[in-house]
């Protein structure tokens, strides 16, 4: 049977887009944790009802005391903007026209097509549930022609040959745009890109094509113009770092709410920990619970953190258990006085950072899930001025939570 154009549209949207969404959505091990939440999805913002103060009115008197002052609890509603994530692939005029005789030509253009893409956006999403949502994927160390050398091997792993990144400085002012990645060494932690200029120690690398707002996160305005979903830098932090360190853009601001103005909304850290140990997580997980009264249900540090901690395990004689995670993922436990807390070994977490995480306060809002654009009547549509047509992937959503200080984070963990 022949296949004509409007029927390849429609395989793309029927019989593609259906699996593509599945994969994306059950591939990626923190969402696949977290409620993914659309009814309180309104027009293209999720609005919440954040819990930012105690009532005051409380407390013991003398009798025919003057009573305490009447108070109440202090809320907040925030209206957190989706952020926009896309995929594109293309298919070239030659395919198209040998549909018309060989359907099989077809199905393994796009087999190949839509298996790239998959693994293409797990990577680029997954990067993004762990880094600021100003786009930066590192910190650079120093630089030696078109070498620049990085901290942590995460860094470099989040910057594929072919990518193209631009460099801030401290003041968040362009210093290089439009650099690709030439080649990377992940074991020596450098990148050499096809060419740099004015590139200095210091500067943010991040993803080409990524708007950095151009002025440090110092309000709700600045934070909005950031055009990645939040991470969990963005999300776990005690609310006292300095805008445009290596561990987030914005420590301090998170759905428009200033961890600093409000202190209950700032989580819980300890830095400086050094080798990461039972005793280093059972304290994290026990200041969380002291400060927001909830527990943490999941760990997350980077292959060589999980390797570390395991390493104090057998000095000691002890073994790691397992245990079985949503979405058929599994991790290793740590031991806490209140039980044991599942630890995800995570390629995109830096090796020097572990998150401490109360999944049931991470939310993923999601406005539209992963779908191909049809809204000129076709998924397919020509490529201007050349002999292909391509189709557009996009998923408007947000991760973040509604009590920041039911989580924890670790830094200087020595691996």
């Amino acid at each position: 049977m022949a296949l004509d154009f409007s029927a390849a549209s429609s395989a793309l949207k029927d019989d593609y887009q259906p699996a593509i969404r599945e994969q994306l959505n059950n591939s990626l091990m923190l969402l696949a944790q977290v409620e993914t939440n659309t009814a309180d999805v309104e027009g293209t913002e999720a609005v919440i009802s954040l819990h930012t103060g105690r009532n005051t009115g409380v407390g013991a008197r003398a009798e025919s005391g003057t009573l305490p002052t009447a108070g109440q609890q202090a809320y907040s509603t925030a209206r957190i903007p989706v952020k926009f994530n896309y995929g594109r692939i293309q298919i070239t005029g030659p395919i198209i026209e040998g549909m018309k005789s060989d359907r099989g030509s077809f199905t393994r253009a796009i087999d190949s097509e839509s298996k790239g893409i998959v693994a293409d956006l797990k990577r680029d999403v997954n990067r993004q549930c762990y880094t600021p949502n100003t786009g930066v994927v590192g910190t650079v160390v120093s630089v030696a022609t078109n070498t620049v050398t990085f901290a942590t091997e995460a860094e470099v792993r989040r910057q594929e040959v072919g990518q193209s990144f631009d460099f801030y400085d401290g003041d968040f002012a362009s210093d290089d745009t439009g650099e690709v990645v030439a080649s990377r060494d992940v074991a020596a932690k450098t990148v050499t890109y096809t060419g740099l200029g004015g590139v200095d120690a210091g500067d943010w690398v991040v993803r080409s094509g990524v708007t950095m707002g151009g002025a440090a996160i110092t309000s709700k305005a600045t934070e909005d113009a950031a055009q990645e979903i939040h991470g969990l830098e963005d999300i776990i932090s005690d609310a006292v770092g300095t805008a445009g360190t290596s561990d987030g853009q914005a420590p301090v601001w998170l759905h428009g709410i200033s961890g600093t103005a409000t202190t209950i909304w700032a989580s819980s850290q300890t830095d400086s920990v050094g080798v990461p140990t039972d005793s280093a997580f059972e304290a994290i997980c026990d200041e969380v619970n002291l400060e927001s009264g909830e527990d943490i249900d999941l760990g997350i540090v980077s292959h060589k953190g999980a390797r570390a901690y395991a390493n104090t395990l057998k000095t000691q004689k002890r073994f790691t258990n397992t245990v079985d995670l949503k979405g058929g993922f599994s991790a290793i436990t740590f031991q806490t006085g209140r039980g044991e807390v599942a630890l995800w070994a995570e390629r995109d977490c830096l090796d020097d950072v572990a998150f401490l995480v109360n999944t049931s306060h991470l939310t993923h809002w999601v406005m539209s899930d992963w779908s191909f654009m049809d809204r000129d009547g076709s998924v397919l549509n020509r490529v201007s001025a050349t002999d292909a047509y391509e189709a557009t992937l996009y998923k408007y959503h947000e991760l973040g939570t509604d009590k920041r200080n039911a989580h924890g984070k670790l830094t200087g963990l020595t691996v």
